[in-house]
């Protein structure tokens, strides 16, 4: 109980008492509760302005509250609103983005499809190429077949025809052989006749010997004909098939101040022999092994301040070429020529290094590269 309520409560008592048994108060008790009364309700008079106060000044920062929070809610909804906006637009762009995508991806596989129709048609006229190659050189081979056969049938029939002509000129000789015996033995007599008689055997004996001999040349003239002869006459017809590759592509725009390591995108594709190159990336890939002769220009639009380009395989810098720096010409010229023996998807390309900042590659720059040995 506070001590306010207790002298109200007092007070009352004291006016019952004061009633009921009509004790008199002295004046200074009065003037004392009245004091006491008047105090009180002074306190109190000074409390509820205080509180009047203190509500007037918590309506007041009600008020700053409830205004400051509607700004704040009135700030979200336009920052929500710009993010929705923000978000709204990133999102058309993605959409932008991604049919720009689909569009080009779907370009790309047009263009991969072409591309493959394209080499189903060149290896289809190809291989008919190669077919009819290949059935022009087995009917040379076979026409030539029946050459050098009809060549050993006419050698055969030579030499067999010749053989019985031996046999007829070896009786004649023997016969001349014993009728001259015969005179000579009438001549010098038996002894003679004796000798002459068994050099007329060895004789006989050897023509014998060279009649077996050439009833044998047929078979050997034969086999030495198609081992030897017949190739030498056929080896000029026959010729190889060859994968031929080469390209020629040239800078078609201007490169502006490139970075070290920017590849250079010859595009504009002039000659492209197995392709090879790929216009769109600037890199050669090989196909083909073999020894291949690869030679690029570099034309600037600054020849003071120079350029140096390197060509390179599979990452590593196999050849350098430097353009400009020196004259003060119109243009600056820089070329290079490299010979590189690749193996099958080793990757070749022409990129920036060294420069002076400003420095630009003009167009008709050229790349070129071909097989020349497998």
């Amino acid at each position: 109980m506070s001590c306010l309520t207790f002298l109200f409560l007092y007070a009352g008592l004291v006016s019952q008492a004061t009633n009921v048994f009509s004790i008199p108060l002295s004046q200074d008790v009065r003037d004392a509760i009245d004091e006491y009364v008047s105090q009180k309700q002074q306190f109190r008079s000074n409390d509820a302005l205080i509180l009047s106060n203190r509500l007037e000044e918590m309506e007041s920062m009600r008020a700053k509250d409830v205004e400051f929070l509607t700004d704040r809610l009135t700030e979200v909804e336009n920052m929500r609103a710009k993010d929705v906006e923000i978000l709204t637009s990133r999102l058309a762009e993605e959409e932008n983005m991604r049919a720009k995508d689909v569009e080009m991806l779907t370009n790309r596989i047009t263009e991969v499809e072409n591309i493959r129709g394209n080499d189903l048609q060149l290896f289809t006229n190809r291989l008919l190429e190669v077919g009819n190659m290949r059935a022009k050189e087995l009917e040379i081979i076979t026409s030539r077949l029946t050459e050098v056969e009809n060549m050993c049938n006419k050698d055969v029939e030579i030499l067999t025809s010749g053989i019985p002509e031996v046999k007829i000129i070896s009786s004649k000789e023997v016969h001349a052989q014993i009728n001259r015996s015969s005179e000579v033995e009438s001549i010098y007599g038996k002894n003679d006749v004796k000798d002459l008689t068994n050099r007329l055997k060895d004789l006989t004996n050897n023509n014998s010997k060279d009649v077996k001999t050439l009833t044998k040349l047929p078979a050997a003239f034969q086999a030495q004909s198609i081992a030897k002869r017949t190739p030498l006459k056929m080896r000029p017809r026959v010729a190889s098939v060859i994968d031929w590759v080469a390209f020629h592509a040239i800078l078609p725009v201007t490169i502006h101040d490139p970075a070290p390591g920017h590849i250079v995108p010859y595009s504009n594709m002039k000659t492209n022999i197995g392709t090879g190159y790929d216009a769109k990336t600037g890199v050669f890939t090989c196909n083909t092994p073999g020894l291949y002769v690869f030679s690029w220009s570099i034309r600037i639009a600054e020849p003071a301040h120079g350029l140096e380009t390197e060509l390179i395989l599979n990452g590593a810098t196999v050849g350098y070429n430097t353009s400009g720096g020196g004259d003060n010409s119109a243009w600056g010229y820089g070329s290079a020529t490299v010979t590189l023996y690749l193996q099958e998807r080793d990757e070749v390309w022409v990129r920036s290094a060294e420069k002076v900042a400003g420095v630009s590659i003009v167009s008709n720059s050229m790349f070129t590269g071909f097989l020349l040995h497998t």
